[in-house]
Parts: C-alpha cells; sequence; structure tokens
C-alpha cells in the first residue's frame, strides 16, 4: 500500500496536466466528428457513383488512429479513415505470410473462375487491373485505382481554384485539396472555422479463418474476427515490393486497451512526455505497443490505481524497453520496432528518463517536479506551477455540489469492487475455457452444415457481461452467431408495424439460386424463408438448432461430453426463447451459453422511419435477431427484434464512472426487488442520460455521477416511460401496472431522502445496495473486505 500511496501527492497535477493540456475539448471533439461525417458521407456516396467496382467492393469506414482509440494529444484535426475493401471470396483470396515480419501477401486462387460467373459482370470488368500477372494484390495499382477514384468524385464539386467546394445542409461550406502521403491520400479540409487532415487509406479486410499463423499472436479478441492489410511496403525487401502489404489489428488493439481507466491517460502523458523531451524517432505507435505488452503483465486492477502510481510504474517499464533496444511488434515479437534507431541515440533518451525519475523521487514533497518535463514553459505558465489554473475557466458545475456525497465515495467504490465488479482471475479463466469450447462447436457446426460455414461470419460476444455491465458471477454469457445473407439475392428490410421490429424479405432469390456458385451449397437455403421469401423466425431456429443438436451428437455421450484442451465439459441444450442454451459444466465451472443466430446487414439497409440515425459511424453494422413481439395481427413468424449492440457498447465505452453507475443501479434494483425493469431498461435510461452530458460529467467522482444519475432514472419511472434508444416510439415500461411504477419511485425517493438527511453517514446508502449478509461483510463502520 505505501508503495501504491508513493506518488499520490502529485495525483492532482498530472490530472490537470490531462485535463488542460492533453485532453481533447469536448465541444470541439463534437463538432468536428459531425462536420467529417457529413463531408466524408457526401464524398463517399460520390465515389460509389463514380465507380461500380467500388460500389461493390466498398465494405464501410474504419475510424481509426490515436484520435479514435482516444490516445490523440492536440488539436483535434488529423485523422485517420480505413476504407475497407472485401475481395469476392469465390475468387478465394490467399493470404500467405511474407519474408519481412508484419507483412504479407494476397493472391487470388481462383480469378478466372470468378471473372465468368454472370454477377462479376460488367461491375468487376476493371477488377483484374488491382492485381499483377500472377493475380497477386499490388499495393502501386490499388493506391492508383483509389486515387482515381477519389479525384474524379471532388471534379463533381464546384471549383475554387485547384481546390473542390463542398457545400452541407448544416455545417457551410468546405474546401478540399488531395495530396498523396504514402499509402494514404490526404483531403486537406477547411472551412466554418475549422481545418482538417483527412488520411484516406485503401485497406483489404479478411476474417479470422485468414488470420496469419507463422509467427503471428493468435486473436486474443474473439469480438472481433476481422484484421486489415494496408498498401504500405517495407523499406526493404528482395520481392517484388508492390506484392508487400503491412498487417493491421486495429480493432483488436483497441479493444486491449479499452475499459482500464487509467491505461489511456497514462498512455497520452507517456506521449505528451516524449513531446517535451523531442524524442522525435519514438513513434506514437511504439509507446502504445510498449503499453500493450506491458498491460499483458498485469491485471485488470493494476489499471483501477491512482493515475500518478500507474504512470510512474509504466515509465519505469516503458525505459526499460528503450535501454534494451527493443520493443517487439506486439502481434509479431520478431520485428523489433525500434531496430533500425541509432543506439547512442537510445542510451541518450535513457539518461534523460532516468534524470526525470531520479529527481521526482528526490522531491517527494513537489508535485510540479513531474510538470516540467511533461510542459513546456508556456504551458507552465498557464498551469500556475502553484495555483492549478485552468485554461478553460470555471467549472460548470459548483463545486460544493460536485462534493456533496463525497462523504460516500469510499463506500460506493468498495460496493462496486467487493460486490458487484467480477473477480478479474476468474473472468480470464471462464473467458479462455468458453472460447476452446465455442471454437470447437462452430468449427464442427461448419463441417456439419455447409450452407451454415458459407453464412457464418463470426460470433460477436454480446450482452452484460461483455459490455462490462455484469452484476454476479461470470457464469451467464450471450453469443450471437452472425450469419450473411447474399447480396446477390437482394434483401431488403422494412419496418413493421411494431416499434423495434423489421421484416426481411429475399427480392431476388430465384435469380441468386440459379447462379453456379449458390449450389450445392444453398440448396435448403429456401428453408429458412417462406412461400414469399420473407425470412422465417421459427424456421431459422428449428435449422439452427438441427445444427447444433448433430454437432453436440458427433462428442462422447454422457449427456453430450466433449473434451477440450481445459479439460473435459459436459454440455446438454436448452430452447430459450430466441437462443439456444447450453448448459456448461466441468473442470469446476458451470456456465450458460445463449446461442442466438442473427443475420448481419451493414448502414445501407438501416432502418429509417422512426429510427436514430446510427450515431457510431465506426460501427455501420447491425444485427436482427429472430424474437417475435409479444402481440401481432400479421403473420408473427416474419418479425425480426432489432439490435444494435455495437454501436450501445461504444456509446457506453470510455466514460470513467458511466458503468459503474450503471451496475450501482443494476444492484439497487435487485436488492430492492424491482423485478419488472430489466436490465436493458436501465442501460437504455443510462444511454438518454448520457446524451444530455458532456463526456467530462462523466470524470467527476462516482458518488457524484450515480446520485444525478440515480434521480434522473426515478424520473424517468415516475413518468411511466422509458423509450427504446433507437425508436423513441416504442416505450419499454409501457406495460407495467402504474401503481407498481409509483411503488417503486416512493420506496427510490425515501432512499433519496434518508441520504441527503445523512450527509455525515456514509453507510446510509449501502443499506439499500446490499443485502442483510453483504453488509455484515461490509462491515458498516470498518470496509472489512471479503
Amino acid at each position: 500500500m505505501a508503495e501504491k500511496k508513493k506518488y499520490n501527492y502529485m495525483e492532482n497535477v498530472l490530472t490537470e496536466i490531462n485535463r488542460n493540456f492533453i485532453s481533447l475539448d469536448d465541444n470541439e471533439v463534437k463538432r468536428n466528428n459531425k462536420i467529417l461525417e457529413s463531408i466524408l458521407s457526401t464524398i463517399i456516396d460520390k465515389m460509389k457513383q463514380k465507380d461500380p467496382l467500388f460500389k461493390d467492393m466498398f465494405s464501410r469506414v474504419f475510424y481509426g488512429g490515436s484520435y479514435y482509440d482516444g490516445l490523440r494529444v492536440g488539436k483535434p484535426e488529423e485523422f485517420d479513415l480505413d476504407l475497407l475493401l472485401s475481395l469476392p471470396k469465390y475468387a478465394e483470396p490467399e493470404v500467405t505470410t511474407s519474408n519481412m515480419p508484419g507483412f504479407v501477401h494476397v493472391q487470388l486462387k481462383k480469378y478466372d473462375a470468378w471473372i465468368r460467373q454472370p454477377e462479376a459482370m460488367p461491375t468487376y470488368r476493371n477488377f483484374g487491373s488491382l492485381f499483377d500477372k500472377d493475380y497477386f494484390a499490388d499495393t502501386q495499382k490499388v493506391l492508383a485505382w483509389m486515387e482515381g477514384i477519389v479525384q474524379k468524385t471532388l471534379n463533381e464539386f464546384p471549383k475554387k481554384g485547384p481546390k473542390s467546394v463542398l457545400t452541407t445542409q448544416k455545417d457551410g461550406s468546405f474546401e478540399i485539396i488531395v495530396q498523396k502521403s504514402g499509402p494514404a491520400l490526404t483531403l486537406k479540409i477547411s472551412g466554418s472555422g475549422i481545418t482538417m487532415d483527412v488520411d484516406l487509406v485503401p485497406c483489404f479486410v479478411f476474417r479470422e479463418d485468414k488470420w496469419p499463423k507463422s509467427g503471428f499472436k493468435p486473436n486474443p479478441v474473439k469480438s472481433k474476427p476481422e484484421f486489415f492489410i494496408v498498401p504500405k511496403n517495407p523499406k526493404t525487401t528482395n520481392g517484388t515490393p508492390t506484392r508487400y502489404w503491412r498487417l493491421s489489428f486495429q480493432e483488436q488493439e483497441r479493444v486491449l486497451i479499452d475499459n482500464k481507466r487509467t491505461l489511456k491517460p497514462t498512455i497520452k502523458l507517456l506521449k505528451k512526455l516524449r513531446d517535451n523531451l523531442q524524442h522525435k524517432s519514438i513513434a506514437s505507435y511504439y509507446i502504445k505497443t510498449a503499453v500493450l505488452h506491458i498491460s499483458d503483465t498485469k491485471s485488470d486492477d493494476f489499471w483501477t490505481n491512482s493515475l500518478s502510481y500507474t504512470f510512474m510504474t509504466v515509465l519505469k517499464e516503458y525505459i526499460n524497453f528503450i535501454k534494451n533496444g527493443k520493443i517487439p511488434y506486439y502481434w509479431n515479437t520478431n520485428n523489433n520496432l525500434i531496430g533500425g534507431l541509432n543506439p547512442s541515440t537510445l542510451q541518450n533518451m535513457v539518461n534523460r528518463l532516468n534524470a526525470m525519475v531520479t529527481v521526482i523521487e528526490k522531491k517527494p514533497d513537489d508535485p510540479y517536479t513531474i510538470a516540467k518535463y511533461l510542459l513546456n514553459n508556456e504551458e507552465q505558465i498557464i498551469l500556475g506551477m502553484g495555483g492549478l489554473a485552468l485554461k478553460f475557466g470555471p467549472p460548470k458545475v459548483k463545486m460544493a455540489e460536485m462534493k456533496k456525497y463525497n462523504y460516500m465515495e469510499n463506500v460506493l467504490t468498495e460496493i462496486n469492487r467487493n460486490f458487484i465488479s467480477l473477480d478479474d482471475n476468474e473472468v480470464k479463466r471462464n473467458n479462455k475455457m468458453l472460447e476452446s469450447i465455442l471454437s470447437i462447436i462452430t468449427d464442427k457446426m461448419e463441417e456439419k452444415d455447409p450452407l451454415f460455414k458459407d453464412m457464418f461470419r463470426g460470433v460477436f460476444y454480446g450482452g452484460s457481461y461483455y459490455d462490462g455491465l455484469r452484476v454476479g458471477k461470470p457464469e451467464e454469457f450471450d453469443l450471437d452467431l452472425l450469419l450473411s445473407l447474399p447480396k446477390y439475392a437482394q434483401p431488403e428490410i422494412t419496418t413493421s408495424n411494431m416499434p423495434g421490429f423489421v421484416h426481411v424479405q429475399l427480392k431476388k432469390y430465384d435469380a441468386w439460386i440459379r447462379q453456379p456458385e449458390a449450389m450445392p451449397t444453398y440448396r435448403n437455403f429456401g428453408t429458412l424463408f417462406d412461400k414469399d421469401y420473407f425470412a422465417d423466425t421459427q424456421k431459422v431456429l428449428a435449422w439452427m438448432e438441427g445444427i447444433v443438436q448433430k454437432t453436440l451428437n458427433e462428442f462422447p455421450k454422457k449427456g453430450s461430453k466433449s473434451a477440450t484442451k481445459d479439460g473435459s465439459f459436459e454440455i446438454i441444450v436448452q430452447k430459450s426463447g430466441p437462443a439456444l442454451t447450453l448448459k456448461i459444466s466441468g473442470s469446476g465451472i458451470t456456465m450458460d451459453v445463449d446461442l442466438v443466430p442473427c443475420f448481419v446487414f451493414r448502414e445501407d439497409k438501416w432502418p429509417k422511419s422512426g429510427f436514430k440515425p446510427n450515431p457510431v459511424k465506426s460501427k455501420p453494422e447491425f444485427f436482427i435477431v429472430p424474437k417475435k413481439p409479444k402481440t401481432t395481427n400479421e403473420t408473427p413468424s416474419r418479425y425480426w427484434r432489432l439490435s444494435f449492440q455495437e454501436q450501445e457498447r461504444v456509446l457506453i465505452d470510455n466514460k470513467r464512472t458511466l458503468k459503474p453507475t450503471i451496475k450501482l443501479l443494476k444492484k439497487l434494483r435487485d436488492n430492492l426487488q424491482h423485478k419488472s425493469i430489466a436490465s436493458y431498461y436501465i442501460k437504455t435510461v443510462v444511454l438518454h442520460i448520457s446524451d444530455t452530458k458532456s463526456d467530462d460529467f462523466w470524470t467527476n467522482s462516482l458518488s457524484y455521477t450515480f446520485m444525478t444519475v440515480l434521480k434522473e432514472y426515478i424520473n424517468f419511472i415516475k413518468n411511466g416511460k422509458i423509450p427504446y434508444y433507437w425508436n423513441t416510439n416504442n416505450n419499454l415500461i409501457g406495460g407495467l401496472n402504474p401503481s407498481t411504477l409509483q411503488n417503486m419511485v416512493n420506496r427510490l425517493n425515501a432512499m433519496v431522502t434518508a441520504i441527503e438527511k445523512k450527509p455525515d453517514d456514509p453507510y446510509t446508502i449501502a443499506k439499500y445496495l446490499l443485502n442483510n449478509e453483504e453488509q455484515t461483510i461490509l462491515g458498516m463502520g470498518g470496509l472489512a473486505l471479503k
């Protein structure tokens, strides 16, 4: 404990430096995001019009780089956007590792067979121009093709000298000029008081079955099965340079650094230190990579410590990477990211950094020592170096109001840690076992059913457990088996008369099923639809149940017992609504795993009438689930429930006290036995509340955010309305008895009154959040821990 408190004296200074000289201004970020998305949407729509091949291959935009990772230091004016392109799977693209760690080749094994298919023409007429004579993807040819499309697109807009002028409905006019920059085309955008440099990089996207093997780390993030390749050639190579594509695992890296409270602030402080010390040869990605390695050696609890402790601990380990002259590429440690730097340059860095640590540890009573290394002279003056003068003026909320509930901060933190948050080791163990079991089962399912194999996109690890909102033991899991419908069958989504539900109909089933590549794989495809080719929930569930049962029948029987490298497990399947529940036991664990077959669609199918547009452009996909409404006058099996889980996950991420607040509300709900309030209703309330708050709100103390949100939550219950976040015409609690709701309101208001009447008793809140046994464990006076 003494070691952890060693650097507490500089906690406030580090927090202020992060807030005022590193973190981006919330309003500026939102404004720039809105403008960029508007401009980009216009440009990409035009690009699709200009080039049918681009339209067919274009999958989505990945919003990458430090800005969208939450690691940006400086103004929000530089953006890295990947234009993700899919290669037709019937051309059989093959990814092979090269002689350069971190780089691969991509070759089409069946280009000739694909190009002869009726659906390839005329769209794919120029497809071959992206490849060399042996059908290896050629970086230069792909970049030239993309540059041509972008230039043709910008030429469609009015001109002002060499610049194109794009006018948006809400944000005004912007001047755009394009420049080449390595693998990127940089759009230099100015207008309406802003300037932006937007790097557009064409990338091919692949699924996990193409994941590189030799020397590469296996995918540690099963919820992100896709990786990208970027048209960036290595500096030196013995082979054909244009056949080399750099691997990119940005989606996985983003997950690995998320939901660790002080990790991102620590990386940003290291980047700020690097900038101030002018260590220009250390790229931001090298720092991020060092922290990824360090994070692998720490439990998640490490990142709940004070920022000062985590920063100083990580700083010392970062110095060791520089001292050893090696920052191994995270995904393939044969590649040393700093292997090309001069040893004397690295030694100079080490000397400077060690000197800084020595000075800090010699002055334990001077919190501003660290500031002298992190800030330039002007920034030190702004900080005040003794008065913590803030750049952005006084806080928006009165300090007295923010401190009103501080007396119960420790109790809420202890409750969250000891009665709500999941045990880190238990979570890791269960994750590892579940992924092992699931991998075996889905592999067998693909063997059993060729149609499933062709349609299967991957597993989405959903629900409260993977959202970081689980209250209780890590024994219940919600997994969506994502399936794609063939786009040549032209699936069409239409909104139904029930808010939150849609219909899906194939407009060209007959044309698709006559294609050579449809047979024999799609022979039974029609059995998933009714006579008018509407997707039928009952038929899809029956098909999926059949595959799962056939798969489990392959294993030795003792109920259905399968062996994995983590031991033997007994598995039995039960039907549960739209899910098939695998009840798994063995090796000291029990799990209930809900498998739900879902169809996945891209943003061009996003429902319009009454629905909120997609607020998370980095997540363009949504799912439909075979769950029918409780009542309907039409054919029930044509109704599919919409699911926007990926977007919701982003909306609640990276807000420090938001998830703990939701978990406290769920714990309160459980203890008060408000059984008719589903967890999703609570999450929905907080999504609505979050829309009315700046991101800074969630940096306040847990006690302040919890009490503020609790009062607003009570108002939702009082008004008898929790509107569905995505379509507010659907009231999630509209079917509950008004007297039941009023009883809840009375109980909750009485609790708030009791808390506010006893400002000196931090345990009042505990009496409402904990049952008698938990109160005894807590100590109700001594914080005795479990």
